[in-house]
This record gives C-alpha cells, structure tokens and sequence, in this order.
C-alpha cells in the first residue's frame, strides 16, 4: 500500500513543478509583450 502511496506524490510533485514552470514562462511571455506594447506607445506618442 505504501509503495503504491508514494509513485502519486512523486508524480503530483513532478506536475506541480510543470505548471509553476509554465506559469513563470507565460509571466515572461506576457511582460515581453508588455515591454513591445509600451515601446511602440513611446514612438507613437
């Protein structure tokens, strides 16, 4: 039982891990579109 316990935990951990990475990715992902946004409002304005 134990050892069946513990592959869903290493796995969940493993997601986790995925997802905080991704999320940090799009964050990165959306301020570069954010920085390109505020330099093309420089030069326009």
């Amino acid at each position: 039982m134990y050892k069946k316990m513990r592959k869903p935990a290493a796995q969940s951990k493993e997601s986790a891990g995925m997802v905080t990475e991704i999320l940090t990715k799009m964050k990165d992902a959306l301020q570069d579109i954010d920085s390109e946004v505020c330099g093309t409002c420089m030069k326009n304005g």
